[in-house]
């Protein structure tokens, strides 16, 4: 997959979340995990 990101705060934690969500298609913990974050209005500290 090929992704572009903004520069900055907004596309560090975007870039993050897209690989995260890439290593989740095979690793069920993982998916749990994004599950629990979207849920919890996706806060992430960078």
């Amino acid at each position: 997959p090929v992704a572009t990101m903004a520069i900055g705060k907004a596309g560090a934690r975007n870039a993050a979340i897209f690989c995260a969500e890439m290593f989740a298609a095979h690793h069920p913990p993982l998916q749990e995990k994004l599950a629990e974050f979207r849920q919890n209005g996706c806060k992430i500290k960078i």
